[in-house]
């Protein structure tokens, strides 16, 4: 059944859809498919039923019911019927779910087909017997006799075959051929055994052996492909392939070797699931006790070279030549651990790959001071003095902290003891700042804001003036306007649009592993976390030189969409009250009145109340308290005063003398404009919250968190209002009570007493912080580009510099494995170094020069061609079957990446 869509001349077909026990009226267009019906169409354009009740709208049947003369309802065969107007897409999709409707059926016959024998022939000698023999391996699929099975299969193998018995093929074990080495021929201690083998689909199969006395059983069935189930004298081996396809589902999709022993019994035909030896039912068993996590260590020694000069897995290529580095810190506490799960037997085998020496982490902690440090911009738990004390016993590792880079490249990790506490983040920073030879470095962290701080409170100097500081770019969004001014990404010089947030696209990743490590000891926990950002970060580099390219093209096209609304802005505004040179003026002023308000400036210094003002405030407290007969309070006082009175020798000041008076008003006003100066503050955070908000959608995460500190400062500014009222008189010239109203702008009249009005400016505070954050984000582009073209030239000099080492270790080794192992590796960097300067050359030109190729000279070129004809041909077929429509036929909802970033701007 195919459907035709008609695009002029239709005729109108209304019926009744039943679905969901729900009844609509539908219009359709159609085209007549039967001979046997003929339709009458009226004025209205309604068709109605002269000949039968059946009806093909588009391909689909319709019966019409009977009680109903003028107008046909009918219930769909199909759930819906697609209309003229629809996108090719979904034509496609109906086309291809209509195709696979069709082959189904055959599918279905065909493999019950598969199962029957026709015929007494053997397919190959062509000799009528009863006894017929078929192997489900082999491609020709065709049933044979026994001896013809036997010379098709006169090699070692993992077949399984199958007779045709009692009307169906079951399953059938004849004797096979030994599977020999041919290294030990001339041995006389060769001997044969009997293993099961677990093969690349998990069945397994007896077969016989030759080993030597001259070498080890588990070594020797290495050169079989398989992979031993102990070290000494194994009867279960595994096939290479299997254990890769574990490893892979572990590393890619965090399978457990209990999950992967499932699918395996899950993946067999239920016959099969009782043809297994003893051995094999222990599968699971075998695989856990130190079988898989050997084998996860030999594939990475097969996967990089023993030498330490070379590439270990655990180098970024793009920070290698870089002026400043760039790291993101975090912890992550879905990584625990059991103290139940057992001790540490021994090291683990990637020692100090990624993690360091737990021992060194939990000895500088246990001698670090964790002075604790007030926090009054987030509510984020990290750095918490009293959280971090906590220490739970059913957990011996409470979570992993580490760094990325800003490729995010994994860099170091530990595990924690207690809390996300302060002094880990001073370790990793100190650690850093060594190895990198005291080069200077950048940190985003989610609590640079407090770690800043602390660092100046203990006197760390040495770091403060290597190491710089911001926040991530979604995390920024949970503190205060200060914070996100001073510490945002894009409020930081020489940061690029490097968002901080690396890793927690790492811990995405890696915290899948949590279920299966929180049950590990100590070294196979660090070796399996290991092995996971070995693996991560070979995929980051895999599409590094691809990633550094469209981070640059979308760095410029966001710098032009940027300067084009700057500019657009900047002209509205008369000649000379708005250019480029005062914009970096108003940046440079916003960073500096917050730094000037959380120092206690000299600006502010002229409101700060003196001692005498004190003294007035609380001499007019007395005087009313006396009146109320509140003796504790009174007594308070009383001692207070007369502690002032007797160091000025001085009398007390009668309430109705002018110099209370004058003094009681200097005091009141201080107290009021200090007020104002408060609210101030918090209306211009409440107006940049309500700019940012706006930006985006209630139920986005961003939105939530913006939500919550805008209802904190409404809150706090309604408190400071009140504060103000409560103080009274006298004063001068300042209103006795304010309201929301009268202080809803930095621009609000009430302000102009202070003398520094934020609103002075003919510009409103809005609109200048809206071009801030453009020539903010221009800035980042420019360095975001410059930091591409570096790490450009990083990385071909990084993976050049491979090849130069490897080329000279080369020269020192003989024609052994370990050559051979080099020669693939100098053949992996050739081809690399070639592709990447290729897709640099547009943006660093011929900065770079490649060394000549001497592995890879005239190596598969002719394998590319064939395989660039075939993807042509393939894609081809492709645009055939879905009815020659193109990717650009299809309409994309997506937004552009840049409008995003302007956004988050």
């Amino acid at each position: 059944m195919s459907h035709r869509y008609i695009k002029k001349r239709k005729s109108q077909f209304t019926y009744i859809v039943h679905k969901d026990g729900k009844s609509q009226k539908v219009t359709k267009s159609f085209k007549r498919e039967s001979a046997g019906v003929s339709t009458d169409t009226d004025q209205r354009g309604e068709t109605t039923c002269t000949a039968n009740n059946d009806l093909s709208i588009d391909g689909v049947q319709i019966r019409a019911q009977e009680d109903n003369a003028s107008s046909c309802s009918a219930k769909l065969e199909e759930e819906h019927v697609p209309s003229c107007d629809q996108k090719k897409y979904e034509k496609a999709k109906y086309k291809r779910l209509e195709n696979w409707a069709e082959v189904s059926k055959k599918l279905y016959k065909k493999g019950l087909q598969k199962q029957f024998l026709t015929g007494s022939t053997c397919k190959q000698c062509n000799i009528d017997t009863t006894d017929l023999y078929r192997c489900i391996d082999c491609i020709n699929y065709h049933a044979t006799c026994l001896p013809c099975l036997k010379k098709r299969h006169e090699f070692p193998h993992l077949h399984i075959f199958e007779k045709w018995m009692h009307g169906t093929f079951i399953g059938f074990s004849c004797s096979t051929p030994v599977w020999e080495d041919g290294s030990h021929q001339e041995c006389s201690t060769s001997y044969q055994k009997d293993i099961v083998v677990v093969d690349d689909k998990g069945r397994q199969h007896m077969r016989t052996l030759e080993f030597c006395a001259c070498e080890d059983e588990a070594v020797t069935l290495l050169q079989y492909d398989l992979w031993p189930s102990s070290p000494k004298h194994p009867r279960l081996a595994f096939h290479i392939d299997l254990l890769r396809w574990l490893n892979g589902l572990l590393l890619e999709c965090q399978v457990s070797a209990k999950g992967f022993c499932e699918a395996l019994k899950a993946r067999q035909p239920k016959l099969y699931k009782f043809l297994v030896t003893k051995e094999g039912k222990e599968i699971y068993k075998l695989l856990i006790n130190e079988t898989i996590h050997q084998f996860r260590q030999f594939l990475y020694c097969m996967d990089y070279p023993s030498d330490p000069t070379l590439d270990n897995g655990c180098t970024c290529p793009a920070c290698f030549q870089c002026e400043t580095k760039i790291f993101c810190f975090d912890a992550d506490f879905q990584l625990v651990r059991k103290t139940s799960s057992g001790q540490q037997w021994l090291s683990p085998k990637h020692q100090e790959r990624f993690f360091l020496d737990q021992k060194e982490v939990d000895s500088f902690m246990c001698t670090y001071n964790n002075s604790p440090v007030d926090n009054d911009c987030s509510d984020f738990q990290a750095g918490s003095n009293i959280r971090s004390k906590a220490k739970n016993k059913k957990l011996s590792e409470t979570a992993v902290f580490g760094a990325t880079c800003r490729h995010d490249y994994p860099q170091k990790f530990f595990s924690l003891k207690h809390g996300e506490r302060l002094g880990y983040a001073v370790y990793l920073m100190k650690l850093l700042l060594n190895e990198n030879n005291g080069q200077k470095m950048h940190v985003s962290y989610d609590i640079a804001c407090l770690l800043k701080k602390h660092l100046q409170k203990n006197g760390h100097e040495d770091i403060l003036k290597k190491v710089s500081f911001s926040i991530p770019i979604f995390h920024c969004y949970g503190h205060g306007v200060p914070c996100q001014i001073l510490y945002g990404p894009r409020r930081t010089k020489n940061l690029g649009l490097t968002d901080g947030e690396g890793i927690e696209r790492l811990w995405s990743y890696l915290g899948k592993f949590s279920s299966i490590t929180k049950e590990m000891s100590p070294e196979n926990r660090t070796d399996l976390l290991t092995d996971g950002l070995i693996y991560y970060g070979q995929k980051i580099k895999d599409k590094l030189g691809d990633t550094l390219v469209s981070k640059y093209k979308r760095a410029s096209k966001l710098e032009e969409n940027s300067n084009t609304s700057l500019l657009e802005m900047l002209s509205s505004f008369p000649d000379g009250e708005a250019d480029m040179d005062i914009v970096e003026e108003w940046v440079n002023e916003e960073k500096t009145s917050i730094l000037s308000r959380m120092q206690n400036s000299s600006n502010e210094s002229e409101y700060v109340l003196s001692k005498t003002d004190i003294y007035a405030l609380d001499l007019q407290k007395y005087y009313r308290i006396r009146c109320d007969g509140n003796e504790e309070d009174l007594s308070r006082l009383e001692k207070k005063l007369s502690a002032y009175e007797n160091k000025n020798k001085m009398k007390r000041i009668d309430k109705d003398s002018e110099t209370f008076i004058s003094c009681l008003k200097v005091a009141k006003t201080k107290e009021k404009k200090l007020a104002l100066t408060t609210i101030r503050q918090q209306v211009s955070e409440k107006q940049y919250l309500l700019k940012l908000i706006r930006k985006y959608a209630k139920g986005q995460s961003i939105y939530h968190r913006l939500s919550k500190q805008l209802k904190c400062v409404i809150k706090k500014e309604k408190k400071s209002i009140d504060g103000y009222n409560k103080i009274g008189e006298p004063c001068f010239n300042m209103p006795l009570i304010i309201c929301s109203d009268d202080v809803n702008t930095v621009e609000s009249e009430i302000f102009n007493c202070l003398g520094q009005n934020e609103g002075s400016s003919r510009i409103p505070s809005v609109l200048k912080q809206e071009i801030v954050q453009l020539k903010c984000l221009v800035t980042r582009c420019q360095e975001e580009k410059e930091l591409l073209k570096q790490e450009m030239s990083s990385t071909l000099n990084w993976y050049q510099d491979q090849l130069v080492k490897l080329r000279r270790r080369l020269g020192e080794l003989d024609t052994s494995g370990s050559f051979s192992h080099l020669i693939r590796e100098g053949m992996y960097l050739e081809m690399l170094i070639t592709h990447l300067s290729n897709l640099f050359q547009e943006y660093i030109g011929d900065t770079f020069t490649p060394l000549p190729l001497i592995l890879t000279e005239n190596v598969m070129s002719d394998d590319h061609k064939k395989m660039s004809e075939m993807l042509a041909y393939l894609a081809s077929v492709e645009d055939l079957l879905v009815d020659g429509d193109s990717d650009s036929d299809i309409e994309c909802d997506s937004e552009d990446e840049s409008d995003c970033e302007t956004e988050l701007a």
